[in-house]
């Protein structure tokens, strides 16, 4: 044999040695223990605290709705998009209109 076709069968074995070893590589048993607990947690605290995570849904979506929102433009966004923009826009001028009442009469 020359010194090639020993390279390449060295390479070959070794390459071999590396699938076989990174095929058997599974998830270890504590990560499968940790989803679940996990996963078992967030059905208790779900069971507990039904509202909390109704409110927490809630925000979730308008705060995601509200980086959509601001991330296009005008013209990209659907009907329904730019009315949710106008509705809240129109909540932050009430709460700043109501917030600078307070700060006059405090003035006052």
């Amino acid at each position: 044999m020359t010194e090639n076709q020993e390279l390449l069968e060295t390479i070959i074995t070794n390459s071999e040695t590396i699938l076989t070893t990174s095929q058997q590589q599974t998830t270890e048993p504590r990560q499968l223990k940790t989803k679940s607990y996990v996963l078992n947690a967030s059905k208790r605290y779900r069971d507990k605290n039904p509202n909390k995570m109704k409110e927490y849904r809630e925000k979730y979506k308008k705060e995601k709705a509200d980086i959509l929102i601001n991330s296009l433009s005008n013209d990209n966004l659907t009907k329904f998009q730019l009315i949710t923009k106008i509705t809240r826009l129109e909540d932050t001028i009430k709460t700043l209109e109501l917030e600078n009442k307070k700060l006059e009469n405090k003035i006052n």
